[in-house]
């Protein structure tokens, strides 16, 4: 699994596994921007507001999962 790094935007997640639920919490300026482009590249997240939501299903393979987590930080840094 690789490690991605995303822009100094919040992170909004708790680090505490016992503290979060089945979403990934990222604010980030233009947020349904964000969304639309990931949705053209085929990765499917949502947005509330400016808070980049990401649901990383028990299906998906770990290159799925490495793929989806590159191009959301590519996509946020040129958005």
């Amino acid at each position: 699994s690789a490690t991605v790094h995303l822009p100094s935007s919040p992170f909004l997640t708790p680090r505490a596994a016992h503290s979060r639920g089945g979403f990934v919490a990222y604010r980030v300026a233009h947020a349904s921007r964000v969304v639309a482009n990931l949705r053209d590249e085929g990765v499917f997240v949502d947005a509330r507001d400016d808070v980049l939501r990401l649901g990383p299903a028990p299906y998906l393979t770990d290159d799925e999962l490495d793929r989806g987590s590159a191009l959301v930080a590519a996509v946020i840094a040129r958005t």
